[in-house]
């Protein structure tokens, strides 16, 4: 890998990489049926620098404002 490392000049990371565990997913499985939601939720999740269970709080607390989801979306 080192010998090809300098072949990638234009390697931008994710500004906030939030990893999730197994059991966050299972969560977000739970907590929100509408898979559609799911997925809206889990992409605005890629701008968000903390854990989601912090910003499904957030969300739930009118702190943040996610399109197309609401504070009852969440269980």
């Amino acid at each position: 890998m080192k010998s090809k490392i300098d072949n990638y000049k234009k390697f931008l990371p994710f500004l906030y990489s939030n990893l999730l565990t197994f059991s966050e997913l299972l969560s977000l499985e739970r907590r929100i049926k509408d898979p559609k939601m799911r997925m809206r939720i889990y992409k605005a999740l890629f701008k968000y620098p903390d854990s989601l269970h912090d910003f499904l709080t957030e969300i739930i607390d009118n702190k943040i404002k996610v399109d197309g989801i609401l504070p009852k979306d969440i269980k």
